[in-house]
């Protein structure tokens, strides 16, 4: 299996359906991986070019309904071990008491490809999105500071509204 249909896989338990979010180059591939996971139900929302993370969640949050609880991964993330699936069942409710979920990992070197979150539980205090090496390199000694997995939990409601807020 791919990447892709391992954390398809990796998440059934925790999706009733997938909307997935594509550039339009790869959705006959996103399809045809699809059916080989057979009796998975999905959608497929098409961008005609990338558009980054947050359109795209806004979207299938749109897709969703405001009632629906929605999880947010890469389609390319390797994760591993028990942990994640402990991790999903105390995500959920968190996410039913209304908050937003972003996990981290504490990472393992400083590298400016990746995005940093500082915080710590339920409070991010700060974003930096792809730092230079010498930001990386800082933000590497600060205790709570987490490369950003991508992995986000919330209510499509809850979610929207906030993109209201801010926009």
């Amino acid at each position: 299996r791919s990447l892709f249909q391992e954390n398809i896989v990796r998440n059934m338990t925790f999706c009733d359906e997938f909307i997935i979010v594509t550039n339009k180059d790869f959705k006959f591939i996103v399809e045809s991986q699809m059916r080989a996971l057979q009796g998975v139900h999905y959608r497929i929302i098409v961008e005609e070019c990338s558009k980054k993370t947050a359109i795209p969640v806004t979207a299938a949050a749109m897709a969703c309904g405001e009632k629906e609880d929605i999880l947010v991964i890469s389609s390319d993330a390797l994760i591993e071990g028990y942990e994640y699936q402990n991790d999903m069942i105390e995500s959920k409710k968190l996410v039913e008491a209304g908050k937003i979920i972003l996990h981290g990992i504490k990472p393992a070197r400083a590298r400016s490809r990746f995005a940093y979150v500082i915080g710590l539980g339920e409070n991010v205090t700060k974003f930096v999105y792809r730092p230079d090496e010498e930001t990386a390199s800082d933000l590497m000694k600060i205790e709570n500071c987490y490369w950003n997995t991508g992995i986000i939990m919330c209510n499509a409601g809850v979610l929207l509204e906030d993109i209201r807020i801010v926009s």
